[in-house]
Parts: C-alpha cells; structure tokens; sequence
C-alpha cells in the first residue's frame, strides 16, 4: 500500500509513515525465511542460563529466536523495495527516509512466555527506562544532502523528528506541538553539534508480569543517568560512557551527581504532573 501511495504522489510532496507488523507480536514470519534461521541456530552454541534476573522478572542474554530473525529480513527486504522505488522514480534523492522503532526489543519478561529478541550489551528492553528499553535505531537517507556512512553519538529523542522533518522540508517550526522535540536538521547535515540536553522518563504504567518493567523514572545529562524506582526507594547512578550496560551503580559512590540528577528529575515530574503512584493496567490486575 506504501509503494502505490507514493506512485500516486510522486508528482507532489507526501509524506509516508510505514508501520511494518513484521517487528511485533504475534511472532510469525514466511516458513522458508524461517527455516534458513533455525539452521543457523542449530550450529549455534548457546550460553547456559538463557536469561538472568531483571526487575521484576529476567532478560535474555542472546538472540536465539529465529522466527524474529526471519521476520527483520522480512522489513529489510521491504525496506529495499520501497528504496527501489524511490530510485525507479527518480525521487531518491528528494525524498528523506528514516528507519526509526518506538522502543527497544522484547527482551524481558515477567513471566515464562518467549521473547523475540536480546538488546545485550544493553539491559533490559522494553518497558523498561534502561538502555534497552530506550535505545532504538535511528537511520537517515538523503542522497546528496546526508553524508552516507556516518555515524552520530548525540543523544537524541524520538520526538525530535517532527521539528527535523519541518526544518529538512523547509516548513517552518511548530514549537506547541514540539515541545520535547529539537530539530536535528543542523546536526544531520553536518552544520552544528547540538546543545547538550537533560533527557527525562516516566513509566507509569509497569508491566511486571508481562515485560517484568517496575515503576520507575530517569533523567540522563551527558554520561550520566539516574533511575529511581519510588516503590521500594531504590536509586541507580550510571555513567553510560564506560558502563553502557548500567552494571555497576555508581549511586553510593558519587552522592553529589545522584542528588542533582534526582532534584533535577523531581522538578520536571512535578513541572509536568508526573503520576507519584503506578497506573495498574487491566491485564495486571489478573
């Protein structure tokens, strides 16, 4: 459907958001993809235990699932159909692509169903506020404007791409309906570093029956990244340029950096009227 929208429009500007089902539950993919990955995984030597203990349940530590590796070369295939297509058309090098998720792999889990996926050296996955659950991939493509190959480690957020598509297209900022997002258009384009940011999260919702996620809150400054989990009172201090796999909690350790981390993440929950208790979803209340 994609790929006839963009044949009907080409002849004007459009914009195309494709949501692939091929990365989410139920975890199905084409047999014959399938049994190449199962293959594969037959050669494979496996870590013993599969997972270890995370929040309210545990994590895989390797991917093993060859079902969701069939279902990633399902999007890499379609992903390459609609490049094509841009190419035939000779839109390729009009039309801004980015390749974005909305969080990190089904990693953990609160109970004994399969997860799709591992996000090691990162922790956790979705659900949860840490690098697992925040991370995701983030590509962007347009041919003689982004240098091709690049790799940029400013930390951004997914909010940003709604200032950054108004920027790139030359539409002017909407900053009311903004408000969390920086246009990245200067940084893309190789023009400027951004200004250093104070990234904040909130999850008020826990899972932990489901992705085992807990009721908690993070605030990140350049390396520097605090979790609090209010039910039990606990604080987490990570510093992501040497531990980008938050092992070691550096809370204890440096008092000064995790009380402003933590003053500086009240003031924002309380700024932006941050839930003080966990929201019970109906699934958990089972």
């Amino acid at each position: 459907e994609t790929l006839t929208f963009i044949r009907e429009h080409k002849e004007e500007p459009f914009l195309a958001v494709l949501a692939h089902y091929a990365v989410h539950s139920p975890i199905e993919a084409k047999r014959h993809l399938t049994k190449r990955y199962e293959a594969k995984l037959a050669d494979t030597t496996l870590p013993k235990p599969l997972y270890e203990p995370e929040s309210a349940g545990e994590n895989l530590l390797v991917q093993n699932n060859a079902t969701y590796a069939a279902m990633i070369e399902s999007v890499d295939h379609g992903v390459g159909r609609l490049l094509n297509l841009l190419e035939r058309l000779d839109l390729a090098d009009n039309t801004i692509v980015v390749l974005a998720s909305d969080h990190g792999g089904l990693s953990a889990r609160g109970n004994k169903r399969g997860v799709a996926t591992s996000n090691r050296p990162f922790r956790a996955g979705k659900g949860h506020l840490y690098e697992g659950g925040l991370r995701i991939p983030l590509l962007v493509r347009w041919p003689g404007k982004i240098s091709p190959g690049q790799t940029v480690d400013t930390p951004v957020l997914s909010t940003d791409l709604f200032p950054t598509f108004l920027e790139l297209a030359g539409l002017p900022l909407q900053p009311a309906d903004h408000r969390d997002g920086v246009s990245l258009a200067k940084l893309l384009l190789n023009e400027v570093q951004p200004s250093p940011r104070t990234f904040f999260w909130h999850n008020p919702a826990p899972r932990p029956s489901s992705t085992g996620d807990l009721f908690s809150s993070a605030v990140r400054t350049q390396d520097l990244k605090l979790l609090e989990f209010p039910n039990d009172g606990r604080i987490e201090l990570y510093d992501l340029a040497t531990d980008p796999g938050e092992a070691t909690n550096l809370a204890d350790q440096r008092p000064q950096d995790r009380d402003r981390l933590l003053r500086q993440l009240h003031e924002w929950k309380t700024a932006v009227g941050a839930a003080d208790a966990p929201r019970v979803r109906k699934k958990e209340q089972r």
